[in-house]
């Protein structure tokens, strides 16, 4: 009888590790910054970035995506003090593998197919105009928005799209809130150039992004503020209040709001579950 006890525990575990290990985040909305904070190895400038997953497309295996940030001269990132703003946009995909060396992180990659930048102030304009590590077809004006598919330019950390055609990285939710890798590890930190599956990140990115219409610290509205704090790795890693809806990888490759169709993966598992349940009763009989 105690043999069978433990067999049925072990089969208890492995469903229960078959079921984490197949169920990448769901990551469809609009995820946007929640604190002002300062770009590493800039000349002090700050920004707030704001990520966009589009719908799944399950016959391709892809979805829409876009990357947003926009920087400002102030700390506080305000509209009157926004200086530039970046885009790239493009497709995601998730191949549900993990990360090898940060926790429940997983594998997302993001095929740029447009880079875009606008300029907000002429003082601004100027200044990258005359930056030696930045090579724009024409000058920058303000208020127009131009293509930069072609552009180098290092003090912003962009590069042609022909050379980083993809962009390697990580991700991981927590309720409504995600983060991603951090593009600037090192002491002194220096920029990653995630261009291969080689140098996609190891590290986590301190910031996290806030669901776009979720309420942040018991507000009424989504803020954004200036503190610095970040959230704590081990409670994160270890919370066991996770009420998050995940989705059948083996089914439903892709993100959605929407709960888990009960078929596929999910099925399999409560079958299993079933066996456990019915093998646990025929032990106590």
């Amino acid at each position: 009888m105690m043999f069978k006890a433990t067999v049925c525990f072990v089969l208890i575990c492995f469903v229960v590790n078959i079921y984490s290990q197949s169920n990448p985040p769901l990551l469809e909305g609009q995820w946007d910054d929640t604190v002002c904070n300062l770009v590493p190895l800039s000349a002090q400038i700050y920004r707030r970035r704001s990520l966009t997953y589009g719908r799944w497309n399950n016959a391709a295996q892809l979805g829409s995506w876009e990357y947003r940030e926009i920087g400002y001269q102030g700390t506080n990132c305000t509209q009157e003090t926004e200086d530039y703003e970046v885009t790239y946009f493009g497709t995601y995909h998730l191949s549900g593998k993990e990360s090898e060396f940060v926790e429940k992180f997983w594998h997302a990659e993001y095929q740029v197919t447009r880079q875009v930048i606008t300029v907000f102030t002429d003082d601004f304009a100027n200044y990258i105009n005359n930056l030696h590590g930045c090579s724009f077809p024409s000058r920058i004006f303000a208020n127009v928005q131009q293509v930069i598919d072609d552009v180098t330019c290092t003090e912003l950390n962009i590069q042609p799209i022909e050379e980083c055609p993809v962009q390697f990285d990580i991700v991981r939710r927590q309720n409504d809130r995600i983060y991603i890798g951090d593009k600037y590890p090192g002491t002194p930190p220096y920029y990653l150039e995630n261009c291969s599956s080689n140098t996609r990140p190891r590290i986590y990115d301190n910031f996290g992004f806030l669901l776009f219409g979720s309420v942040q610290d018991g507000s009424s509205e989504t803020s954004f503020t200036s503190d610095q704090s970040t959230f704590d790795f081990d409670p994160f890693i270890n919370d066991n209040n996770n009420d998050l809806t995940d989705f059948a990888l083996t089914t439903q490759l892709g993100f959605s709001t929407l709960p888990t169709n009960t078929d596929g993966s999910s099925m399999i598992v409560v079958s299993l579950l079933s066996i456990v349940f019915s093998l646990f009763v025929s032990v106590l009989l």
